[in-house]
């Protein structure tokens, strides 16, 4: 019989390894065929390990690869760590995807095992020092570990943050920071807030990695000043595909430099900029190479409608506008009837979000009577708007267009 390359074997086997449970079973039978297959299977079992770590044997094996410096903060919390011979693999360098959440989850189940909602939280209250300094620990030795890391998933929404979780989110974006790698194509560090000195980091990450092409910095204490120092970076940053600024407080001056991020930038193809109240930027409009553009719940002014009809009519890339709460200044005036008028004449536009808007039946039966004429349009959603239920029965029956996927809902 041949005997396929490593090479090949490996890229077999990675087309095995999604979250299909039927495909895994497959992956673990073909661990006991021979010691090759053996060596090309592992690193894909392990590649996205932390999707399980619920499984506290999983948490085990990841105790156990943690070094002396990595241990020791754990020494005073009184635990009980994993006692073993080292695993037989170096598990964790094959970790290609982090996520904070799952980490987290992970070590309450094994601290604590199963538990339902109230005790879960009731727990973690209890013990969010000695999760955190795990958490710790761990992150450390993940990065230390593996050199393949493509995704950080580091979002870690909290309601009300602490002073000494502030300090653990600054160490954690400290350690993050310094991860030597240039292999991360995403990061994700929503709900961290970042410092000054934390972004000029941050620039220094976007410098030196030509592989990242997602970068998410939603609700990161994020304001016109923070902005500039990363503006000057994404001026000539020629990777990243996607940036979401989403849930900051960027203003006026803050819209005016993504403005000119986006005059500079010929990459950027996805914008996120919803809740940042500022009022919409021609330049933003007039980039022709943005595909999606989130600016939802902004509350334009008709000046900043006029600008975006202007926008729509000259475009020829945009995909989907999201405008969810965007437009609730701007009714009883011919300004909607004038953006309704433009949309009917984009070519390239497939999905439109005007959803919680106050729309009414007037407003909402002109603009779908102007939207069966595009022919390219195939997503619309206005529901949370000013619709009765047989409004909404109304305008599907006698406005929709047979393409159109329409979202109504109705005003109760």
């Amino acid at each position: 019989m041949i005997t396929l390359p490593n090479e090949c074997l490996s890229e077999i086997f990675n087309n095995f390894g999604n979250n299909n449970s039927s495909k895994y079973r497959f992956l673990f039978s073909s661990l006991l065929v021979n010691r090759q297959w053996c060596r090309n299977v592992i690193p894909v079992l392990w590649s996205r390990s932390l999707s399980y770590i619920r499984d506290r044997r999983l948490m085990r094996i990841y105790l156990l690869s943690l070094n002396a410096e990595e241990k020791a903060p754990l020494i005073p919390l009184n635990i009980s760590l994993p006692d073993g011979p080292k695993p037989l693999f170096e598990y964790s360098s094959y970790t290609i995807s982090i996520q904070y959440n799952d980490l987290g989850k992970g070590i309450m189940n094994w601290l604590y095992g199963p538990l339902n909602f109230t005790e879960y939280n009731k727990k973690y209250e209890e013990s969010k020092n000695e999760i955190q300094t795990i958490t710790y620990s761990l992150v450390k030795m993940l990065l230390r570990t593996s050199e393949k890391i493509k995704e950080l998933f580091f979002d870690n929404f909290k309601m009300d943050i602490t002073n000494s979780e502030k300090e653990f989110d600054s160490k954690i974006v400290k350690l993050l920071f310094n991860y030597k790698n240039t292999t991360i194509t995403l990061l994700d560090l929503s709900y961290f807030k970042l410092s000054s000195e934390e972004v000029r980091a941050l620039t220094d990450i976007l410098c030196k990695n030509n592989r990242l092409i997602s970068l998410k910095l939603s609700d990161c204490n994020l304001d016109s000043e923070k902005v500039k120092i990363l503006a000057e970076t994404l001026y000539k940053n020629t990777t990243l595909l996607s940036l979401n600024l989403s849930v900051n407080d960027l203003g006026f001056v803050g819209a005016k430099l993504i403005a000119e991020i986006l005059n500079k930038n010929t990459t950027i193809t996805s914008l996120e900029l919803s809740y940042n109240q500022f009022a919409l930027s021609e330049a933003i409009c007039k980039n022709n190479v943005l595909t999606y553009l989130d600016i939802s719940n902004n509350r334009l002014s008709s000046e900043g409608v006029d600008v975006l009809s202007d926008a729509l009519c000259k475009n020829t890339s945009l995909i989907d506008l999201r405008l969810s709460g965007t437009l609730q200044d701007i009714f009883y005036k011919n300004t909607f009837c004038t953006l309704a008028e433009v949309l009917c004449k984009n070519v390239t536009l497939k999905f439109l979000d005007l959803s919680y808007n106050q729309l009414n039946y007037k407003y909402s039966k002109i603009l779908i009577e102007a939207l069966r004429e595009n022919s390219t349009l195939t997503h619309l959603k206005i529901y949370g708007n000013r619709l009765s239920y047989s409004e909404s029965k109304t305008l599907t029956k006698n406005f929709c267009k047979n393409n159109l996927s329409l979202s109504l809902g109705y005003y109760c």
